[in-house]
C-alpha cells in the first residue's frame, strides 16, 4: 500500500549485491567517495536518467535524479534506501534524510543526506 517496502528492498539490494572487491572499496572508502560512485555507475544499471552530485561535503551529499522521463515512487524509494544503506556500509550514521520528488509535487528528484562517522 505505502511502498515502504521499496525503500528495504534498496538497502537489501545494496546489502547482497556488492561482490567482495565491492565490499573492500565500501568499508574502505569515505561515504562521498562512495555516493561519488554510485552516481557514477547510475548509467550502468539504467538505461535513461543520471544521478548528478549537486554538492557534498564530509558530512553531507545533495543529490539529483534527472532525465528520468517516467519516474515510479516505487524506484524512488529503492534508491533512497540503496543510498542511505551504502552511506551506512562505508562509515555513516545516517541522521537526516531529506527527500524531494516529483511524483509528490517537488520540481526535481532530490534526496540531502547528513552524517556522522562511525567510530570503527
Amino acid at each position: 500500500g505505502d511502498l515502504a517496502l521499496c525503500y528495504e528492498i534498496g538497502r537489501y539490494a545494496c546489502d547482497v549485491n556488492l561482490t567482495t572487491l565491492y565490499r573492500i572499496f565500501f568499508r574502505i572508502g569515505s561515504v562521498p567517495f562512495i555516493i561519488r560512485r554510485a552516481a557514477a555507475a547510475w548509467r550502468v544499471n539504467y538505461d535513461r536518467g543520471e544521478m548528478q552530485v549537486v554538492a557534498q561535503s564530509d558530512d553531507g551529499v545533495h543529490l539529483r535524479v534527472a532525465g528520468v522521463p517516467a519516474p515510479h515512487r516505487a524506484h524512488c524509494l529503492s534508491v533512497k534506501g540503496w543510498i542511505v544503506r551504502a552511506a551506512e556500509i562505508s562509515g555513516g550514521d545516517v541522521f537526516q534524510i531529506v527527500e524531494r520528488c516529483k511524483l509528490l509535487g517537488d520540481a526535481e528528484c532530490e534526496l540531502e543526506l547528513r552524517w556522522r562517522k562511525k567510530a570503527r
